[in-house]
């Protein structure tokens, strides 16, 4: 009977931790923000980079709908991005590998970071590339912000509270991290130097869309909190600090917090807003106008991107895609099957995509109207020179080295029940 009920209490143990490993793991991957398409536009709207996180596969597309490569990473694809000039491109893996290509697909370099969700940002020539995690298992609230320089050299890293996005400064000498945990922002020079250091007087939450915004010369930088937005300029100083909360008329008790801001690049207007509304506000934080979602809950995702001179504004919200002018006239209202996340208008505003479910793009422009590509459907090559060094499958997760250990950690627990009984 002894014999028995250890061998019972050995299986059980197993089992046990494999469970919680297996759920470990597959929380790690089973997050909300990999079903959509990850997404980013070239300045000029001419290229689009896409990368669809389910099934691994990372896309150059012309404005005009027409792929220009497709590479099946073998990953789950975690972040996009391509520089202003169009020349360069970044993608990240949930497993923390960082890939360098150039636009006509040919591998530069890669690099590896730990963590997990990481993103990535790439600067307006390709020779600054900044990677950032989330959730490091020893501190939660605290993420590693990496920097790279164009052959891939690592020029520092450092620990930043929470990291929600990340902004480089047109003349590459400058990145700004924001934070949404703790809804602060600090200015860092080009080698990592810290410049200044901005907390909110209150706490914010973690949301789909950028907390953060920052013009091209950084001379107006956009915080979004729990009360409405704050504006910095250069140097730190809070230029606009302006209450913005929309009112759900269904619930009246609660106040519904701003969930995305966009800045334009010459630093004149922005946008920003939740799931019920859109606000355009100038550099001084006068409201210029807004755009209610009708029928909107509070299930619904909202997202707004603006112009370089902040002529023209692109919005979404549940299954409706709008354009509107400098006035917040609507120029164009298009229907959408699945909802995105998040909306990008290139800086000439003749462009705008944004990431679905299912691995859809949607794709706006003047020669193409509103078109839909399926990633999935793209004719699709290996990456070139096998540079992706783990072959997971895009489903699953790589395998944490604890599960090397379960048979001795559930010997330890079955001598220990065996102890309490002798």
């Amino acid at each position: 009977m002894q014999k028995i009920k250890l061998i019972s209490i050995f299986f059980l143990s197993i089992f046990i931790i494999a469970a919680l490993v297996s759920a470990d793991e597959f929380q790690g991957y089973d997050r909300e923000n990999i079903d959509f398409v990850h997404v980013s536009l070239s300045n000029n709207g001419n290229m689009i980079i896409a990368g669809d996180p389910e099934r691994g596969i990372l896309a150059l597309i012309t404005k005009d709908g027409l792929p220009v490569w497709a590479y099946q990473t073998g990953t789950n694809i975690s972040g996009v991005a391509i520089s202003g000039n169009g020349e360069y491109i970044s993608c990240i893996s949930e497993e923390g590998n960082v890939i360098l290509f150039d636009n006509s697909g040919n591998f530069l370099w890669e690099s590896s970071i730990k963590g997990c969700s990481p993103k990535t940002v790439i600067s307006e020539n390709g020779s600054l590339c900044l990677v950032y995690n989330e959730d490091l298992p020893d501190d939660p609230y605290t993420h590693t912000l990496h920097v790279f320089d164009e052959n891939g050299t690592e020029f520092f890293s450092k620990r930043i509270p929470a990291i929600d996005s990340v902004g480089i400064s047109s003349d590459e000498d400058y990145f700004f991290a924001g934070t949404s945990h703790f809804t602060r922002g600090s200015l860092y020079s080009r080698f990592g130097e810290l410049l200044w250091d901005y907390q909110a007087r209150q706490a914010s939450f973690i949301s789909a869309n950028p907390r953060t915004s920052i013009s091209d010369d950084l001379n107006l930088i956009g915080i979004v909190d729990l009360g409405g937005v704050i504006c910095l300029d250069k140097s730190g100083n809070e230029v606009i600090n302006k209450s913005l909360t929309y009112l759900v008329e269904d619930r009246p008790a609660y106040d519904r917090p701003l969930v995305y801001i966009d800045v334009s690049g010459d630093g004149s207007r922005f946008v920003t807003g939740s799931e019920f509304i859109g606000y355009c506000l100038n550099d001084t934080g006068s409201i210029l106008w807004s755009f209610e979602f009708a029928n909107a809950t509070s299930d619904d995702i909202g997202s707004a991107a603006i112009s370089y001179d902040g002529k023209l504004v692109a919005a979404s919200c549940r299954d409706n895609l709008f354009v509107l002018d400098e006035n917040g006239k609507i120029l164009s209202k298009h229907q959408i099957d699945l909802p995105v996340k998040r909306i990008f208008i290139s800086d000439n505003g003749e462009v705008i995509a944004g990431g679905a479910q299912g691995g859809i793009l949607y794709l706006l422009s003047e020669k193409t109207n509103l078109i839909s590509i399926e990633i999935g459907n793209l004719p699709v090559k290996p990456v070139p020179a096998k540079i992706i060094s783990q072959n997971a499958s895009p489903t699953t997760r790589k395998s944490t080295p604890i599960t090397t250990f379960l048979p001795i950690i559930a010997l330890v627990i079955t001598m220990a029940f065996l102890k309490q009984d002798w």
